[in-house]
């Protein structure tokens, strides 16, 4: 009987604390065409100690944050996190850390329901929201297509014409990035 209550307990620890996966490629353009893969893999974390949340809270808006998940090297997979009325829309970026002059902004739109179309190319994504009292906020983001997002290494330097992107990352569908509790 002992071993059994054992099991049972373990199995309810072992539940809360599931982890998810989140599969991506990461390509450098070359300046005269092409590209090279810099980093491919699936990154498996847990969304209670691997997800870092930067409190970006202003006067016009209380409750922001920014809530990153590391991929690979100094790159992160950052959500654009507020506690608004309605979501119709919100931000994926790709921060590099130690880079003040790095810059990513893939903006998503609401097609219809808990769906959500890239802006600015191909890509669909379904979003889990929190609700509260006069509120919603951004839980957890499942895509539903490979989604390609803009990085722009340097957004200072003349090697490359304004609104060029230098790098290109590809979360791949089935991937899921759950920056709070809940289950898409």
């Amino acid at each position: 009987m002992r071993p059994l209550v054992i099991a049972a307990g373990l199995l309810v620890l072992c539940t809360g604390a599931r982890a998810e996966t989140l599969g991506y490629e990461v390509y450098q353009l070359q300046p005269k065409g092409g590209h090279t893969l810099l980093a491919k893999g699936v990154r498996e974390y847990s969304p209670e100690s691997d997800i870092q949340v930067i409190d970006a809270s202003t006067k016009d808006h209380p409750a922001h944050w920014f809530k990153r998940l590391p991929l690979f090297g100094a790159f992160e997979l950052e959500a654009d996190v507020y506690r608004e009325p309605a979501l119709h829309g919100f931000g994926l970026l790709i921060n590099e850390r130690d880079n003040p002059n790095g810059f990513s902004w893939n903006w998503f739109d609401r097609e219809q329901g808990d769906v959500f179309v890239k802006r600015r190319g191909p890509g669909r994504v379904r979003v889990k929201v929190q609700q509260g009292q006069g509120y919603v906020e951004l839980v957890a983001v499942e895509f539903l297509d490979d989604i390609v997002l803009r990085y722009t290494s340097d957004m200072c330097e003349c090697e490359h014409e304004p609104g060029e992107h230098t790098h290109e990352f590809t979360i791949m569908k089935g991937s899921v990035l759950r920056v709070s509790g809940g289950a898409p």
